[in-house]
């Protein structure tokens, strides 16, 4: 697990969403399952203890922290290269994505 969530992070810094995605898509087959719920929050919180599990000084997974006028879901603040990833996640309706 501390690997894929290491490629996780590294994928979604160098601005790979749809390699992170595939990652993340088989770590959610292999551990949730189909009795698990299905609500945004349940997949916030798998998904920050995933990112969450190789932090340290330079990289830092923050949830749900106040930042200006919002509320990002989850951000990894890169502290070193001073680069951050905001992720905000929001449940599709049915198969079609493109209306998020």
């Amino acid at each position: 697990m501390v690997g894929k969530s290491s490629y996780t992070k590294r994928s979604l810094l160098k601005g790979e969403g749809e390699q992170a995605q595939d990652i993340i898509n088989t770590m959610l087959r292999k551990f949730i399952s189909i009795r698990d719920p299905g609500h945004e929050y349940y997949y916030h919180m798998f998904l920050s203890g995933v990112l969450s599990i190789t932090s340290g000084d330079d990289l830092v997974v923050k949830s749900q922290i106040e930042q200006g006028d919002c509320y990002p879901d989850i951000i990894i603040d890169n502290r070193s290269s001073r680069e951050a990833v905001i992720l905000e996640l929001n449940k599709a309706d049915g198969k079609d994505i493109s209306k998020l």
